[in-house]
């Protein structure tokens, strides 16, 4: 796993390739020596400059990129099939954002191992996913392939989420914002959690929340307003 915060999930007192090196000797029987030559090929093979070097430093001497480098290296050592990053390039500018997709791309090729990007930036799905779950309040609220959903969302507050994105045909217009704010996950709403956001709210979507059942072949919505009146409306192409 790739946690959202590298400098919080690497530990400040201890430099970065021992605990790399620890984590490989969690894991398998191997000694120090061989763990630590696999540190020192992983942090060079992510994108570390001078991997034998720096494997030294500690957490603060790395930049903010170094450090989420540093975590990949470490959540690749294992060789894993299934690799889960949380918010990987939150904390990033959108240059080294663009750096570590990449990366992350390029190992999903070689490794052979499968991603699953949590994220709210639309623009990273945009570049790496297959498919997208929309997730609201804890709850799947949309999920298809990446061009079914961008380009045929059905789910009101998918639609919201796309509608907010900045345009490059219109640069300087005002941004639509979803109406509202999220819903209390101590004591969240009944029926749909979307329900007191979503402009097209009736009284079942306030007791019953649907199911995520398909909307058309691959694609499926858990929303109770009925396709034929969404087409209606104008707001989504067939």
């Amino acid at each position: 796993m790739i946690f959202q915060d590298p400098l919080s999930s690497l530990h400040p007192q201890y430099r970065v390739g021992w605990q790399i090196v620890e984590a490989i000797q969690a894991h398998e029987r191997v000694t120090k020596d061989v763990a630590r030559r696999r540190t020192i090929e992983l942090l060079g093979h992510v994108g570390i400059p001078q991997p034998a070097r720096r494997a030294d430093d500690y957490p603060h001497q790395f930049s903010g990129g170094m450090r989420q480098r540093a975590m990949i290296a470490m959540a690749i050592a294992l060789n894993p099939r299934l690799l889960i990053a949380d918010e990987p390039t939150t904390a990033l500018d959108v240059t080294v954002q663009a750096q570590i997709i990449d990366l992350m791309k390029q190992l999903q090729a070689e490794f052979g191992m499968s991603i699953i990007m949590i994220t709210h930036d639309l623009g990273v799905l945009a570049g790496l996913a297959d498919e997208v779950m929309v997730m609201y309040a804890g709850r799947a609220m949309e999920r298809g392939s990446r061009r079914t959903v961008y380009r045929n969302a059905y789910h009101p507050y998918t639609r919201g989420l796309i509608q907010a994105l900045p345009r490059r045909a219109a640069p300087k217009a005002r941004l639509t914002a979803i109406a509202g704010l999220p819903p209390s996950l101590i004591r969240p709403p009944a029926g749909c959690p979307f329900h007191p956001r979503c402009p097209y709210v009736f009284d079942r979507c306030r007791s019953e929340m649907p199911p995520l059942a398909a909307v058309e072949p691959g694609h499926r919505s858990a929303c109770w307003l009925p396709v034929e009146q969404l087409v209606a409306s104008g707001e989504r192409s067939t």
